[in-house]
């Protein structure tokens, strides 16, 4: 009888500690591929970032351009309003381009947060399948030697 119990001992923890390792490995997956997606959506933060400044400065430089154009058509050239309203549209787009900037940097930096976080978890996740390893391969071992003894 003792062995019998012995070997569903031994098959229960064998089982057990199977599953504890495949839920680990499996959340150690799940959450490195939150970490791939979070470091890839950072990714194109910035690429829309640098799109949207290109864009930005391609409009400026559009409206100089035209701006000028108008001022030497109408022999404007030392004109202080045109230059004011030059001068006011350049400010504006610097101040666009840093306000656009930082808040890519800002949602950059949450992706990889989130992405460290990730990394964290999965190893966590690691870590606790250990443990429930080395519990169940403990308690069984008890019950082993309590089977033993009674």
């Amino acid at each position: 009888m003792s062995f019998w119990m012995y070997a569903a001992l031994a098959v229960g923890t064998a089982v057990t500690i199977a599953g504890q390792d495949q839920a680990g490995r499996a959340e150690k997956i799940r959450q490195d591929e939150v970490a791939r997606q979070a470091k890839e959506n950072a990714e194109m933060v910035k690429l829309n970032a640098e799109i949207a400044a290109t864009a930005r400065s391609r409009t400026y430089t559009s409206f100089l351009r035209n701006s000028s154009a108008i001022t030497g058509f109408n022999r404007r050239g030392d004109d202080r309003s045109l230059k004011a309203i030059q001068k006011a549209g350049k400010t504006k787009s610097a101040e666009e381009l840093r306000a656009a900037d930082l808040q890519s940097l800002f949602t950059r930096g949450r992706y990889a947060s989130q992405a460290a976080f990730a990394g964290f978890e999965g190893q966590a996740a690691m870590d606790q399948a250990l443990i429930n390893q080395v519990s169940t391969l403990a308690s069984n071992g008890y019950k082993a030697a309590s089977v033993a003894r009674g």
